[in-house]
């Protein structure tokens, strides 16, 4: 924040206090009279150095909207663009962005439907590189893809905003389609033969644990199968989670199969219960 002329000229006369106290001259500013030399000729200099400030912020301020303008943008500035899109609005003519003056933050915050956004690179098959804006909103508790509508807006909002030369697609698509294949060695005083728990406090802890994961994971994050292992080994009950086979797919692709890890086209993976298969075995510690 720039400082104030009072502030300077404070500055100056506590400097010129010690410098004086220095050569053993006492001199006391608060006794100053308006026409004190020393009082007009510090004041004098309070007011040069507030303008040559004023003059340094307004150049550094003209500097930076220079740079914003020529400097192309990061991938976190188009995916925080993305979040930022408010759907119904229009754009503040010839800017990226909106004019909310006097629209109350619930009403903002309701437009801007983009709860999730990520951005990658990837290429055509003609090798074009091009920006890839993964979109998400929210239903209840859970991610869903973007309404048509709301989408094609989407679109038109990054057609306008984007800069210049910079090939981007934008889409929002439903959740991957994960498939597991589990062997569950139990410990029979905690879990029953179909998995929940003894005491009725949870009829399926194992799957609510999967599904918690894939919940947890962050939008575009890492699927891991050997931390999908490590998220199971803690349920209690659970002696020896055993993967067997996971396999996922997306759009109208066929399922393919992960032996380490993925990353969700669409940024986020659900499992249906047909698509659950878990084979319970009691574990005993009695051999």
């Amino acid at each position: 924040m720039a400082r104030t002329i009072t502030e300077i000229h404070a500055d100056i006369t506590n400097i010129l206090v010690t410098e004086f106290a220095a050569i053993d001259i006492t001199i006391n500013p608060a006794g100053w009279s308006k026409t004190n030399l020393l009082r007009l000729f510090t004041y004098i200099i309070a007011v040069c150095q507030w303008t040559i400030e004023q003059l340094q912020d307004a150049h550094k301020a003209e500097v930076n909207e220079i740079i914003a303008t020529k400097k192309p943008h990061s991938l976190r500035w188009y995916a925080e663009k993305a979040k930022a899109f408010q759907f119904g609005d229009n754009l503040v003519p010839e800017e990226d962005f909106y004019d909310n003056t006097g629209v109350a933050e619930s009403v903002v915050e309701a437009s801007r439907v983009v709860k999730y956004a990520a951005v990658v690179r990837q290429k055509r098959a003609n090798g074009r590189v091009f920006l890839r804006i993964k979109a998400a909103t929210t239903s209840g508790a859970d991610l869903t893809r973007l309404e048509d509508d709301q989408l094609d807006a989407l679109r038109e909002y990054f057609s306008r905003i984007a800069d210049a030369g910079v090939d981007v697609e934008v889409d929002s698509q439903n959740a991957d389609r994960l498939q597991l294949k589990l062997k569950i060695f139990y410990n029979p005083l905690i879990l029953g033969a179909n998995g929940s728990r003894l005491d009725g406090t949870d009829s399926a802890p194992v799957p609510n644990a999967i599904r918690a994961y894939l919940k947890n994971l962050p939008f575009n994050g890492l699927f891991v199968l050997a931390h999908l292992v490590d998220a199971l080994q803690v349920v209690e009950g659970v002696e020896i989670p055993h993967l067997i086979e996971c396999q996922t797919s997306y759009a109208q692709f066929p399922p393919a199969s992960v032996d380490v890890e993925y990353v969700p086209d669409s940024g986020y993976l659900r499992i249906d219960d047909a698509d659950l298969n878990i084979e319970y075995i009691p574990h005993s510690q009695i051999k």
